[in-house]
């Protein structure tokens, strides 16, 4: 089976969000473990040739950074924050979540309003990220009452808004156009967006094979590419000092 590979045009905006560096990185780690759990990857239509294609793609955008062109162009100037503002918007998203299920875990409606399922699968996409936060946060009008006790505070709701704010104005109205960019930099950011994609969905492949042994599905997480940055409520309990 061959997974779907989304168009150029996305594939160049999730290379353009994120520096090529944790990205090798990520890659490298799985590609030894996977090369290690080859029989039962192969179960979930993880071939030999997915690894080598991507550790063929792995060594390209290696040599590439070596050129200054690249490594001056690692992410747009208006999109260096991009990463780490989409790594604590998924960690707000996450704390909506659990806000929702304190009080709306029997009604399902209201909670598929308000929660989002599992902001960490989405596949890096800035806009994918974007959109959900926007959803999101045209729900707590009338759910507020409900929830505001639990940690759905205005402070709270304000901090939402300001982080997707910030990233509608980081990634514009539109992404990047392929065209406007120098061949170099867009291959660069086109091999560096289908390094990251066939990583993630050879990780994924290794967390669902693992599924009984949980410290080896813990080995195939991707924290260098997607890290979820803590977003407590106002009531949280302080960390010790």
């Amino acid at each position: 089976m061959v997974a779907y590979e989304p168009p150029d045009l996305v594939v160049v905006a999730i290379g353009a969000a994120y520096r090529a560096q944790p990205v090798i990185d990520a890659a490298s780690r799985i590609l030894a473990l996977a090369q290690q759990d080859q029989a039962p990857l192969a179960e979930l239509s993880v071939s030999t040739e997915d690894l080598e294609r991507l550790s063929s793609h792995v060594r390209e955008l290696t040599n590439m950074l070596r050129d200054r062109r690249a490594l001056k162009n690692d992410t747009p100037p208006q999109m260096v924050e991009v990463a780490e503002t989409m790594a604590t918007l998924r960690g707000w998203l996450r704390t909506l979540r659990q806000i929702a299920v304190l009080n709306l875990a029997e009604d399902s409606p209201a909670l598929a309003r308000l929660s989002s399922s599992a902001p960490e699968l989405r596949g890096g996409y800035p806009r994918d990220l974007l959109d959900e936060c926007r959803r999101r946060l045209t729900a707590p009008a009338d759910l507020r009452p409900r929830l505001e006790d639990c940690g759905l505070t205005n402070a709270f709701l304000g901090r939402g808004r300001r982080l997707t704010s910030q990233l509608a104005t980081a990634i514009g109205d539109k992404d990047i156009d392929p065209g406007s960019l120098t061949v170099i930099v867009r291959r660069f950011y086109l091999r560096k967006g289908q390094v990251f994609l066939r990583t993630k969905r050879i990780a994924r492949a290794g967390e669902l094979a693992f599924v009984r042994f949980p410290t080896r599905a813990r080995q195939y997480r991707l924290p260098e590419l997607e890290p979820v940055n803590i977003e407590p409520v106002p009531a949280a309990v302080a960390a010790p000092r």
